[in-house]
């Protein structure tokens, strides 16, 4: 026992003392190796590409050959590695003490961590008879327990094309076509056939696909595949036998890849098919009808399926089916009273052990069509009656979000925040948006009480401002942020704010003088003191965020004015950039490792952290990274591309001017470059320079995944529904209809 404990130290303090080696802030940098995988297909076809040979960069080059490189198999999917965060390992005596020997040798008494930081990788991808591509590829996914990244797909066209080879996330090759049930109305008892028509390339392995159906009645079945394609369909089917039901069931059946060695297609990986079982004519009528309201859903003529739908409704053989997708295509036609009533209709339809889970969209009906202390009356003794702790698993989230924005709604602020206090805490609030939706609008609604009752309070006006600032309502915030000062000059860290918001409306054209005074309000938020004049550094990510684009800004025009003092504040604004995001990391998951009676911990307690918890840390990571390529070398495009594209997603687009246009400098005719000049365009108000940008990025691309959108949303606001049509026609040929 004593050597295996001296064999573990030793191993620990070996790979330390390599970590110490390393030349990296290894709290933000990477330090360790990870996979990279992704797959590159023919742009025309959508086949495979084999032998394709793909190199991440890494310090700056492409390598041709070691672990930053890897080649296709037969599928398209490529395997290689790229620095992609920080592994580390350390010993815990509390875990030791519990560990045999077996599960030493394993690790369970140590503890991991695995984080991710990078969210883009720079790839070079060429095949023979095939354009090469260089350039900056998204992440699609990150995996920090497998310490692996997927990359979105690459697409290659070949030489004497008019298009170019492209990166193209959300592109997918695999998508369902089509689900079947055969007969469309079951007697109970009846035997159903099932197909699935799945358009893929060709499998080398029928075993590498997995695709199944899943309805309330028959669960999960696997689908079995057809021996050939035909004309790029591959066919899965199987047969079923329908319950012996005694009452009419109407069930949607979803059909859905589960497995496939392709990229697929976002949105497309499913479909629904309509599984009726009916005990009389009657009700076999009915079914004729339903089907005919689920085609005009499948096909958006939610005008039409809302009117057959309430016919359903209406009839003596309306189901619980009929009245749920009435409420929701009421929804979506803005008629919330129809949809309560659908809702309500449910509850009182289904039985009362299983009615728990439509409480929380009957409640949200209720508050949408403005009955929101009826949602208070009739659920808050529900939830009450529930001891806080037992809340999680005894009360539907959508019940306790419903009920606390009945609460906002109502002018009782102060229990809809004990409500989202208490949801912020729950394991599964972060998978429901409208949980993260309601804490924004309840934040907003407290700071305009706040400032209804105290509208002289300077104080009151600067919150509201910068809760408007948060969400993004760069204009408004700017408004109140003003009002605020000229109510309390003196308010160090509004001017702070004032100057931050004004980037993203104006950008940096304020008087030096307001820069200075807001960057020494932005020091004094980042550095505190307390009473007794100890110091100590903030912990909040938006105060480093914000102190550090300002010192950018500063740094910028001392470089244009020629100050030698501009080498000292970007490197003030580097070392705020890495405050930043040490306090910017997305929440950990932890597993505390396999522990087994008598034999103790065989597995280590690992703790994964992937990315950033916010959008402008992940912009932040790639500014920090670009500005010490570009130290290296000043002609690199694609850090220059990544530099201003970092500087646009954090809303200052007038600063990514000048590195955008170094970038199409060094790569003339670079089509995201171009995309990235159309966005500064539009934020500077020229709108004419933006759709012609747009055109040039698509005439350069037209794979692009966002110009069409972008070019389509132009042309709308201006009018010209055809010419937005036909964008996202365009769009829809290579992606899909848009989200």
């Amino acid at each position: 026992m004593r050597t295996a404990i001296c064999v573990v130290l030793l191993m620990l303090a070996i790979a330390a003392g390599a970590d110490d080696r390393r030349e990296r802030d290894k709290a933000i940098e990477p330090t360790h190796w990870g996979a990279v995988t992704g797959r590159v297909y023919d742009a025309e076809t959508g086949a495979p590409i084999v032998a394709a040979r793909v190199s991440v960069r890494h310090e700056g080059a492409f390598a041709d050959s070691g672990k930053t490189t890897g080649k296709t198999d037969e599928t398209g999917q490529y395997r290689c590695q790229a620095m992609l965060g920080r592994r580390s390992s350390n010993l815990d005596i509390g875990r030791l003490l519990s560990t045999g020997l077996a599960g030493l040798i394993l690790g369970g008494a140590t503890n991991e961590t695995k984080r991710i930081d990078v969210s883009r990788l720079p790839v070079r991808v060429d095949a023979d008879g095939y354009t090469p591509y260089e350039g900056i590829v998204p992440c699609r996914a990150l995996d920090a327990g497998r310490f692996r990244v997927t990359m979105e797909p690459l697409l290659l066209t070949k030489p004497g094309s008019d298009q170019v080879s492209t990166t193209a996330p959300g592109w997918g090759v695999v998508r369902v076509v089509d689900v079947r049930v055969e007969p469309a109305v079951l007697r109970p008892g009846d035997r159903a056939a099932v197909q699935m028509l799945v358009a893929m390339p060709p499998l080398p392995r029928m075993r590498d696909v997995r695709v199944a159906c899943q309805t309330e009645s028959w669960g999960l079945k696997d689908l079995k595949p057809a021996r050939e394609q035909t004309g790029g369909i591959l066919a899965f089917s199987g047969e079923f036998r329908a319950p012996r039901a005694r009452e009419q069931r109407v069930e949607t059946l979803v059909g859905g890849v589960l497995r496939c060695p392709y990229d697929i297609a976002p949105g497309a990986d499913r479909k629904s098919a309509l599984l009726q079982i009916v005990t009389n004519d009657a009700q076999e009528a009915a079914a004729r009808d339903r089907a005919a309201a689920f085609a005009m859903l499948a096909e958006q003529r939610n005008v039409d399926a809302a009117v057959a739908l309430k016919a359903l409704a209406a009839s003596s053989a309306a189901s619980v089916w009929d009245l749920k997708r009435l409420a929701e295509v009421s929804e979506t036609l803005h008629d919330p009273a129809t949809a309560a009533a659908s809702w309500k209709r449910i509850v009182d339809m289904t039985p009362e052990k299983q009615r728990t889970a439509e409480l929380g969209p009957y409640a949200r009906a209720l508050v949408l069509n403005g009955d929101a202390a009826q949602a208070i009356k009739e659920y808050a003794p529900f939830v009450e009656r529930v001891r806080e702790q037992e809340r999680p698993e005894r009360v539907p989230l959508p019940l306790m979000v419903a009920l606390g924005r009945a609460y906002m709604v109502s002018g009782k602020l102060e229990r809809a925040r004990q409500v989202a206090d208490e949801v912020a805490e729950w394991p599964t609030a972060g998978q429901y948006s409208e949980a993260a939706t309601f804490r924004a609008d309840l934040r907003l609604a407290e700071a305009s009480e706040r400032l209804r009752e105290r509208p002289n309070s300077a104080e009151a006006r600067a919150h509201y401002g910068r809760v408007l600032m948060d969400m993004g309502r760069w204009d408004e915030a700017v408004q109140e942020l003003r009002e605020a000062l000229k109510t309390d000059p003196g308010m160090g860290a509004v001017r702070r704010d004032l100057t931050y918001g004004l980037l993203h409306v104006t950008g940096p054209d304020e008087p030096q003088a307001d820069l200075d005074d807001a960057l020494a309000a932005a020091q004094s938020q980042v550095t505190l003191t307390d009473r007794r004049g100890k110091t100590s550094e903030s912990k909040d990510f938006f105060a480093w965020h914000s102190y550090a684009v300002l010192l950018y800004v500063k740094a910028r025009r001392q470089q244009a004015a020629g100050d030698p003092a501009a080498a000292e504040t970007m490197q003030r604004m580097e070392n705020a950039l890495r405050e930043a995001l040490k306090t910017g990391r997305a929440g950990a998951d932890v597993s505390g490792g396999l522990f087994l009676p008598f034999l103790g911990y065989s597995s280590p307690s690992v703790v994964t952290i992937a990315a950033f918890a916010y959008p402008q840390a992940n912009a932040d990571y790639v500014l920090l990274q670009s500005l010490h390529s570009l130290e290296r070398d000043p002609n690199d495009y694609l850090s220059q591309f990544g530099l201003g594209s970092a500087l646009i997603e954090l809303g200052h687009a007038d600063l990514a001017a000048e590195p955008i246009a170094r970038c199409l400098a060094l790569r003339p005719g670079y089509a995201d470059a171009l995309y990235a000049q159309a966005l500064i365009a539009l934020k500077a108000g020229d709108r004419s320079a933006a759709a012609a940008r747009l055109r040039e990025t698509l005439t350069r691309n037209p794979r692009h995944p966002r110009a069409n959108l972008k070019l389509a949303e132009l042309l709308t606001e201006e009018g010209d529904t055809a010419g937005a049509a036909y964008c996202l026609a365009a769009h829809a040929r290579f992606y899909g209809a848009a989200p």
